[in-house]
């Protein structure tokens, strides 16, 4: 059951942004909030950027112009903080992409914050002209995973949908596991891939980490299919398929140009901090 004080939490996120429309849901009770369309004050326009998987799945999503500021270049601001979609799941297209015309009411995006998935719509008409929302960066990574220096295996992290994060990491040649593996014929070992997998995912964790490390639990139905060499980019499509407790299940699968080169279905265990 919702209690008073989470409901009022969420009525007051709803009266100070520009959203219309909120749920909540526990898995048993289902509340819907709704404020008045003449009370509302939307913010100016998100600017958002479409997560891809190597297989084409996830498209680009970007920034709606309205149409008496197309030239000013006005971008659309979520007014919300939050986990950024640009298409409802993986496979679907993304709600809109550069040089499509929208109209006011159309729905650009949607933002994931405290549990809820809130819809942004465009406040105009106008036409979507540049894509501005970014995946996370190593900076931003490092605030969620606790991996620095040479052991920092993930280069940008992003959400493709609930469940679903993408990441990508650029082998350079003078990493330390290419030292000696092998002389004149360097290939990524296959647990430094399960690896890069592994953090490839630390956007599905991202509010649960605070004070936590994660661990490797396990490491399941591991198959290679192809070697990962220098000057290869890997990205990682990890999808959260079930958590139980501290005890997190994603099946990972790590592509180069499109091909994939290993699979795994890995788990984790975030176990708190200790002075």
């Amino acid at each position: 059951m919702i209690d008073i004080a989470t409901l009022k939490e969420y009525i007051k996120v709803l009266e100070n942004s520009s959203l219309q429309t909120m749920e909540l849901s526990d898995g048993t009770d289902t509340i819907h909030l709704e404020k008045p369309c003449a009370g509302v004050t939307v913010a100016q326009p998100v600017a958002v950027a479409a997560p891809t998987v190597p297989e084409g799945d996830a498209p680009t999503a970007a920034v709606s112009q309205p149409k008496d500021a197309e030239a000013a270049g006005k971008t659309i601001n979520a007014p919300i903080v939050g986990v950024f979609y640009a298409a409802p799941s993986p496979d679907s297209n993304p709600y809109v992409s550069v040089g499509q015309r929208v109209s006011k009411g159309d729905t650009v995006c949607i933002i994931e914050a405290m549990k809820c998935m809130n819809e942004i719509q465009a406040e105009a008409d106008g036409v979507i002209t540049a894509v501005l929302a970014k995946a996370m960066n190593q900076e931003e990574i490092m605030k969620i995973l606790p991996h620095r220096d040479n052991m920092l295996l993930v280069e940008t992290s992003e959400m493709l949908d609930e469940n679903t994060a993408k990441g990508s990491y650029t082998v350079r040649g003078d990493e330390f596991f290419l030292q000696g593996h092998f002389p004149g014929n360097p290939v990524v070992p296959g647990v430094i891939l399960c690896e890069m997998m592994g953090q490839a995912s630390c956007c599905l964790l991202a509010d649960k980490v605070s004070d936590c490390t994660p661990y490797f639990t396990k490491m399941d139905k591991v198959k290679f299919k192809n070697p990962v060499k220098p000057g290869d980019t890997l990205e990682s499509v990890c999808t959260l398929t079930k958590s139980r407790g501290a005890f997190y299940f994603i099946d990972a699968k790590g592509y180069v140009d499109g091909k994939l080169c290993v699979s795994a279905e890995l788990s984790f265990a975030l176990v708190p901090n200790t002075d």
